[in-house]
């Protein structure tokens, strides 16, 4: 270095460092400073004097006894200095302007400046923060919406009053179904909504599409229709029919031969529960003309009411096809029953299915089980199929 005279400004990188002795004209000078800045040294009688340092506190960017991961990156100000444990000097990285970086990859504790700052160093990783999951929303599927109706005639004239009674069982068989429809927990996501439900004189021929009134609600509406009621059993035992009742409780007669080209819309199944109702070979021809309308559902006998006919019905259907879920209800409810035959005699309870064609017959559920509805048929080939069958005693 050379000789000082005057004012001697030591700067950076080239400042006297505490604990080091520098050299002027031979002379040792024991050197005070250490920290960044500007260091003045003053040469004449007090050689040794030291005047405070610009800059000798520890940087902001460090806190006494910092503990950092190795390998991670320091910037300091220019001329900050870093020791390590033994007291050797930690060289800088790169000088960046005002600025040095320092990259301490040896565990250990240095010490940073003349201050009392140790810099702690130690084998650590910094975590990789946790994914947040991303929550997974199932949509819930909107249910499905399937309509049914009722009609219900089932009762009996007083001779004397002219009031009408109706039988009970009936009513309680369409109460039964209503709430069966309408508890979800019955269903796949299904939900049954009701068009209409008439009894007595409220049924009309127009429930059955025959001429509707205006406003005047069809079967054509519904999926399933469910009708209990009389059959109307003329002197042709073969051509039998619906008894209904008008407004003055009068018989009215509902023949198949009506219903051609009646049905459809909506409409898929039909269950008639009415007596002697598909003995006659004419209800096949009321697919010829609705290919919409997939199976009709009835008796070819006298029939009975019973307080759990359709839930029985249903029950049966979550398993099986529509028409066998029928027949299988009517083999429970009825397995022995005898009933009077209309050409004397008797005969056994006998229950009939129809259906468009063979694929409805065998395949055709109720929705939300098995295969579901089936299409609709482009070529109409009405197919039948009864309990008991005819070599086990049915009619």
């Amino acid at each position: 270095m050379a000789q000082w005279t005057g004012i001697v400004y030591i700067t950076g990188p080239n400042r006297i460092q505490q604990g080091f002795r520098v050299s002027s004209s031979g002379r040792d000078v024991p050197a005070c400073f250490d920290g960044s800045g500007t260091y003045i040294m003053r040469y004449g009688s007090s050689p040794t004097t030291c005047y405070t340092c610009a800059d000798c506190s520890c940087p902001s960017q460090i806190l006494n006894n910092t503990t950092i991961c190795a390998g991670t990156d320091i910037s300091l100000p220019n001329g900050s200095v870093i020791r390590n444990s033994t007291g050797f000097v930690v060289n800088a990285s790169g000088t960046y302007g005002d600025t040095a970086t320092w990259t301490l990859t040896e565990t250990g504790n240095y010490t940073l400046n003349s201050c009392d700052a140790i810099i702690r160093v130690t084998n650590c990783s910094i975590p990789t923060p946790t994914p947040i999951p991303t929550p997974t929303v199932t949509a819930t599927p909107t249910p499905t919406t399937f309509t049914y109706s009722v009609t219900n005639t089932n009762g009996a004239k007083d001779r004397i009053t002219g009031r009408w009674t109706w039988n009970e069982n009936s009513r309680l068989d369409i109460d039964s179904m209503t709430r069966y429809l309408s508890n979800a927990n019955n269903w796949n996501n299904i939900q049954w909504s009701q068009v209409f439900s008439n009894e007595g004189s409220e049924v009309t021929k127009g429930n059955f599409g025959i001429s509707p009134s205006a406003g005047e609600h069809t079967l054509n509406e519904a999926t399933l229709h469910y009708h209990t009621g009389h059959g109307y059993w003329p002197d042709t035992a073969d051509q039998t029919g619906l008894a209904l009742v008008d407004s003055e409780y009068n018989d009215v007669s509902l023949y198949p031969d009506e219903l051609q080209g009646r049905w459809g819309g909506s409409n898929k199944w039909v269950i008639l529960s009415s007596c002697f109702s598909l003995r006659d070979d004419r209800w096949d021809d009321v697919f010829a003309y609705s290919h919409a309308t997939h199976g009709i559902l009835g008796f070819k006998t006298i029939s009975y009411a019973h307080t759990n006919f359709v839930t029985t019905f249903f029950e049966y259907a979550k398993t099986k096809p529509v028409s066998a879920a029928f027949l299988a209800t009517v083999r429970t409810l009825d397995r022995t029953t005898t009933v009077p035959s209309p050409t004397g005699g008797t005969e056994r309870l006998t229950a009939v299915v129809i259906f468009s064609d063979n694929s409805q017959m065998d395949y055709d559920y109720l929705p939300g089980f098995g295969s579901g509805i089936q299409p609709d048929a482009d070529n109409v080939d009405p197919v039948r199929d009864q309990w008991p069958l005819k070599e086990e005693g049915g009619a």
